[in-house]
Parts: C-alpha cells; sequence; structure tokens
C-alpha cells in the first residue's frame, strides 16, 4: 500500500478516497460513514468557491484595464482631432512660425523668450469664436512644447462635472482639463487653478509627475495658455506634492503683500525644483493640480508659474505703499506705472470725489462710484509731486475732506499712464472690446495698420447717440461694453472705445478731453514706433496722418468741412490726458 502521511490527511488532495483505516488513524473517536467523503466534498466546495472567487476577480481586473484602455483610446481620439479644429491657422505669438530641426514650422509656438514685464500685441493661436456653438464651456487652451499635454480647458458650476466628462459633455472617466469653477472665466483672477487627471497612459496631467526631477524641470520651463481675450506664456517656477489632508489653496486674490510673501516663502520651500523667475505682488499665477500616490499616501502635485504676455498692462492694488482711514483707502504703490489706486470704504448717499493735482497744477476730478471698489486713476502729467485727495459733499458746492496726501514720483517711462485700464477706459482681458479689438487686427502687419483698422471700425460702426448727448449728466462714465453692445455713443464713449482697444493690443494711447472751437470734446493720440506721438488725425493718407478725432470722422463722414475746421489741429485744445 502507497505510504500516506497521517498529520491530515483529510484536508490532503486525493484523486481517489483515502483508505478509513488512515482516517481512523487520525481522530480519537470512529469515524461514521461519509466523514472523510464530508470533509473532502467541503474542502472541494472550498476550493471552487475560492478558484470562482479568484477568477471573478481576473475577469474584473481585465474588464477594468479594457475599458480604461478603451476610456483612453476614446479620449485621445478625441483630444486628438481637436487641434485640427481649433488651431487651423498654426499661428503664432509675433507672427513668427516656430521652425523645427527639419525646417518645417513647428505644431508649438516658440516660448523661449517670454515677455512678462511689457504688453506686447498678440496672435490669436486659437480659433475660439467659430466653436463656441459647439463648445460653449471651452475658455482656454493649455500646451507644453514635446508632451501630451496639449488640451482646451474648460469651467463647469462646480469641480465634479468634468473629473469624468469630456469638454463636449461626453462622459468619460479621462476628464477634461478644466479652471476652478470659483476663478473668473477671463483668468483675470491674481491666482488660477487649473485641474486635471494623473493618467496612468501620461495623458492628461500625466507628465506632471516628471517635474520632480530637477533636470525635467529645466528641459521644460514653460507651457503656453491661449484665451479669447488673448496668447499667454506660462513660466514655471515651482512644483510640490502635498497629501490631500493638508492641502492649503490660496484664494483667488491675494488678500495683502504679506499674504502673498508668505505662500512664496511657503511654495519655494516646499519645491522640488527651482527656477529664476521673479515673482512679484500682483503677478498672475496658475497652479496646476493634479493627483499622485506614493503606497497608500493619496498626494496632490501641483506645479505652479507666472501667467506673461498678457498684451495687457492690469493695474493693482499691492498694498506696499498706502494710507487708509476708516472711511477711504488709496494705494500708491505702483505711482511709477502711471495710475493711483482708490476705494472709498463705507456707503454713502453724498457725492464722493477723487481729486488728483499734478505737477504742473492741472486738477483732475473723479466719482467714485460703488463703496468697496477700487478704481483706477492716471498720472497723466509726468514726473513730480501729486497731490491725491478723497472728497465727501456735504452741502451744495462744499466738499469735506475724508483723506489726502502728497507723493513725488518718477514714471519708469512716459508711456506708462497710456497702457492700462482707468476709470474712464475700463477695459478687462476676455472682454468685448478686448475680444473685438483682437478679431479686428488679426492679421495687422505693423502698428499703423493696428492703429488704422481700430479707427476704421469705431468710425464705420458706432452711430452717434444725439439723445444721450442731450441728457448726459456731469460725472459720466462710459460703459465700454454697453456701447459695443448697442452701437451708439457720444463723442466720450467713441474715445474710450478706441483708446481700449489700442491699448489692448499694447499701443500708448491718449484719451484727451478739452475744446473743439467752443465746444467740451473727447479725442485720442497715439504712439507708433515709426512716427512717435501721432496727435488728432483723422486719415492716414499714405505719407502722413490728419487729425484722429473719431467723432468728426463719424458725424462728419470725412467731409471737406470738417476737414477745414480740424486743419492742422489748432482748433483743438486740450485740457486733460487720461
Amino acid at each position: 500500500m502507497k505510504k500516506i502521511s497521517l498529520r491530515n490527511p483529510c484536508k490532503k488532495h486525493y484523486i481517489i478516497d483515502p483508505p478509513i483505516e488512515v482516517c481512523q488513524a487520525n481522530s480519537n473517536h470512529p469515524p461514521k460513514r461519509g466523514d472523510c467523503d464530508t470533509n473532502i466534498a467541503e474542502k472541494f466546495n472550498w476550493c471552487r468557491n475560492i478558484m470562482i472567487i479568484s477568477w471573478g476577480f481576473a475577469i474584473f481586473f481585465a474588464f477594468s484595464l479594457m475599458s480604461e484602455m478603451l476610456t483612453v483610446r476614446r479620449g485621445r481620439e478625441f483630444y486628438e482631432a481637436l487641434p485640427v479644429e481649433f488651431m487651423p491657422r498654426q499661428a503664432v505669438l509675433q507672427n513668427s512660425p516656430a521652425v523645427s530641426a527639419s525646417g518645417e514650422a513647428a505644431a508649438f509656438i516658440d516660448i523661449s523668450t517670454p515677455v512678462c514685464r511689457e504688453p506686447q500685441p498678440f496672435v490669436s493661436f486659437v480659433d475660439f469664436e467659430n466653436k463656441r456653438e459647439s463648445f460653449p464651456s471651452i475658455i482656454g487652451w493649455i500646451q507644453s512644447e514635446g508632451t501630451i499635454i496639449n488640451y482646451p480647458i474648460v469651467q463647469a458650476s462646480d469641480n465634479n462635472f468634468y473629473l469624468n466628462h469630456l469638454p463636449d459633455g461626453t462622459s468619460n472617466k479621462q476628464g477634461s482639463v478644466f479652471l476652478d469653477y470659483r476663478n473668473a472665466h477671463d483668468f483675470s483672477d491674481t491666482n488660477i487653478f487649473i485641474y486635471a487627471h494623473n493618467m496612468r497612459s501620461g495623458d492628461m496631467f500625466g507628465t506632471l509627475k516628471y517635474y520632480k526631477n530637477p533636470d525635467y524641470a529645466a528641459q521644460h520651463p514653460s507651457m503656453s495658455i491661449f484665451t479669447p481675450g488673448g496668447d499667454f506664456t506660462l513660466q514655471l517656477f515651482a512644483g510640490y506634492v502635498i497629501p490631500d489632508s493638508r492641502i492649503e489653496q490660496p484664494p483667488q486674490n491675494f488678500e495683502s503683500l504679506a499674504h502673498f510673501e508668505s505662500v512664496m516663502e511657503n511654495l519655494h520651500s516646499r519645491s522640488v525644483f527651482t527656477t529664476d523667475t521673479e515673482v512679484n505682488f500682483g503677478d498672475t499665477l496658475v497652479f496646476l493640480c493634479t493627483c499622485t500616490e506614493r503606497g497608500s499616501v493619496h498626494e496632490r502635485l501641483i506645479v505652479v508659474g507666472k501667467l506673461c504676455g498678457t498684451g495687457v498692462a492690469f493695474p493693482a492694488a499691492a498694498g506696499v505703499d498706502y494710507r487708509r482711514t476708516e472711511r477711504a483707502e488709496i494705494d500708491f504703490s505702483n505711482t511709477s506705472n502711471g495710475y493711483v489706486m482708490v476705494r472709498f470704504l463705507q456707503k454713502t448717499e453724498n457725492d464722493v470725489r477723487v481729486r488728483i493735482v499734478n505737477p504742473a497744477g492741472a486738477i483732475y476730478t473723479y466719482h467714485i462710484n460703488a463703496p468697496n471698489v477700487w478704481e483706477t486713476f492716471p498720472l497723466s502729467g509726468g514726473n513730480g509731486v501729486y497731490d491725491i485727495g478723497v472728497f465727501e459733499r456735504v452741502t451744495g458746492n462744499q466738499f469735506a475732506t475724508v483723506m489726502r496726501l502728497e507723493t513725488d514720483i518718477t514714471l519708469i517711462d512716459e508711456f506708462a499712464p497710456f497702457l492700462r485700464p482707468n476709470q474712464f477706459v475700463n477695459f478687462y482681458a476676455g472682454s468685448r472690446v478686448v475680444l473685438k479689438a483682437a478679431e479686428i487686427v488679426r492679421d495687422a502687419e505693423n502698428t499703423l495698420e493696428n492703429v488704422a483698422r481700430i479707427y476704421a471700425f469705431v468710425v464705420e460702426n458706432i452711430e452717434y447717440d444725439f439723445e444721450l448727448a442731450a441728457t448726459v449728466r456731469s460725472g459720466y462714465v462710459p460703459d465700454l461694453e454697453l456701447v459695443l453692445e448697442r452701437r451708439k455713443g457720444i463723442c466720450f464713449d467713441y474715445a474710450a472705445l478706441m483708446t481700449a482697444m489700442l491699448r489692448s493690443r499694447g499701443i500708448p494711447t491718449k484719451l484727451v478731453i478739452g475744446y473743439a472751437g467752443n465746444v467740451r470734446h473727447a479725442w485720442i493720440n497715439v504712439h507708433t514706433t515709426e512716427y512717435g506721438w501721432v496727435n488728432n488725425v483723422i486719415w492716414f493718407d499714405g505719407e502722413r496722418w490728419h487729425l484722429m478725432d473719431p467723432t468728426f470722422s463719424a458725424t462728419a463722414n470725412q467731409s471737406e468741412s470738417a476737414a477745414r475746421f480740424i486743419g492742422d489741429g489748432i482748433n483743438y485744445n486740450p485740457t486733460h490726458l487720461h
């Protein structure tokens, strides 16, 4: 007989039932008939269940893997098709095509020398306008040269929907690259948060994990972000990993300079790579966020960059130099850039005004429109001492001083006051004014062509509003979005609209208030690299400019009588520059 171990023979696997005496030898009690049969049957059932469960797990894993592969494939096919639809022109910033080593036009923009401080005219790289109906949620595009990142940016009313939906709304676990729902869709916040999955395939933000390697970070120092309002370079300067439980997301805008400095110190202390990028209070920061894992610990990987090359220089209350009382605050941190910011801190029914006296003694008076809102006012009188005050009407023409200060300023250059939005020339990235200006000059070859196209649009499309002119009251401030929507306005609106459009293109433009003959009037002066400041021009005849007053040009239809009146500009008497 074959020798059999007696340690636990009923738990062995036998081809046939073991002899009865073996079971007897392994038990203190005489076995009943069928005991071993029962034990073996139970063991067989247990093994069978284990095998069924194992096969179930295997099938489930295989199905999940195939499902994820199919998801990635469908998502990749969707995303690969989008650049063809959205980037038909393959245009690049400054009209300079990037060239590959083979000499062919590259598919990515050359971002090796981004401009961060000086406003630059931009060329729209992504055709958002023609796709808005099909993809209403797309508000931007992000692209990283040499990587798989080349995706539209979408935004929903929460941060959940696009975790498992493509930009067209199709359900897909690959999800989308999406902007935080709390951020402004026009990228006008100081801190911008963009999310996407870290796919095992490397898709979406799957390549961000490589920024843990300083060498990779050095080879990929920047990305491109395109929006309807302008094209940007994102200069990456920090990357860090933090457990989900410790995420401390900054607000959309920093509360103060001290808050900004605290966040920057925290970023740099955690960062796994360093760069020479200079980051200052008021710069726009973009936080690229994705998930990662270290063992069983769920973590968040965040790569941070500075947005550059906006084409628009926006004002900011930096909180470096300021004066504050219980009722008002004046921020004069950026006087070298040609502006001061003021806000009234209390609700009041009284008339509140800002008065600025420039070094030449000229007095500029502005109305405060709403409480607790920063408003920007230009310092257009050159270098020297400015007297800046906030006043509240007490009775009649009597005003009480709320606060007042003097500051001695030195402008960074003569153009600084005439490149930014202010109360009279109010525009922002993504606004209709900026988008229309970008559309008008999309293929313009130089500054003069930018000026000519915008000028022609204003005089040909904006109708003079005689009704508004007859009823307008003191303190009127142009609402440029409304002017563009209604296609009607008064002289102030004409000049402010053209000024805003030109400034949004990085062209220094003066909004001039004065008299045309004996009539209070508004017009513009522009600066070109070819001819310097061009004052009081109506049209360009190929050799020289002729008085660019968009109101007279529109109402007089460039008539000979208007031209004779305007002449060489001697009938124009400027009193204020904005």
